[in-house]
C-alpha cells in the first residue's frame, strides 16, 4: 500500500493546508493524517466510516494489509443506507472473506460528524478510514461536510482517500 503520511496542519496554516489538500486531491492515494502530538502507532483498532461510496471502497481495498493485522475492525455508518452501492452488511461479508471479523455500528444520521466521532470513541478505535469529498469540494467548503470536519477539526489519526 502506497501511503502518504502527514502531520495534520492547523486549520489556519496556509501553505501546510494547501500541501495537505494537494496530497489528498491530486495523488489518488490514501493519506494518513496524524495529530501533531501522536504518541503511539495507530492501526490496532480500526474504524471504517462507510457511506456506500466508491472512495471508501477503494480505500478499504488499499488498506487491506492494515485491516488484516488489526485486532478490531468496526464499520460505522450514519443514517439509513439508501444510496446506490454496497451496504455495511455487504462490506462486513467482504471483510469476512479476507478473514476479518468486523462489527457494525449504525447511527441515526442526524448529526453525522458528531455521531461518527461518538461511535469512533465508543469502539475505542485508534484509526479511522474514510473516503473524501463524496460531494463536491465547493459544496463542502460552503455548507460544511464530513470531509472538512474530519480534516480540520477532528484530532484523530485518519486515513483518507479521494477518487
Amino acid at each position: 500500500m502506497t501511503l502518504r503520511v502527514l502531520s495534520r496542519p492547523s486549520a489556519k496554516a496556509g501553505v501546510a493546508r494547501m500541501f495537505a489538500l494537494s496530497a489528498l486531491l491530486r495523488s489518488s492515494r490514501p493519506v494518513l493524517f496524524l495529530p501533531p502530538h501522536q504518541s503511539k502507532a495507530p492501526g490496532k483498532r480500526v474504524a471504517i466510516a462507510w457511506h456506500q461510496g466508491a472512495e471508501t471502497g477503494r480505500l478499504v481495498t488499499a488498506a487491506m494489509p492494515i485491516l488484516q493485522t488489526a485486532e478490531q475492525v468496526t464499520i460505522i455508518h450514519c443514517g439509513p443506507e439508501t444510496q446506490l452501492g454496497p451496504k455495511s452488511s455487504h462490506l462486513k461479508s467482504y471483510l469476512r472473506n479476507w478473514g476479518i471479523d468486523a462489527k457494525v455500528i449504525a447511527t441515526r444520521g442526524r448529526k453525522e460528524e458528531m455521531e461518527l466521532m461518538a461511535a469512533y470513541r465508543d469502539s475505542k478505535s485508534d484509526l479511522l478510514l474514510m473516503g473524501a469529498y463524496s460531494r463536491t469540494r465547493l459544496r463542502e467548503i460552503v455548507f460544511g461536510g464530513m470531509t472538512e470536519y474530519m480534516l480540520w477539526k477532528a484530532k484523530i489519526p485518519l486515513i483518507i482517500q479521494h477518487a
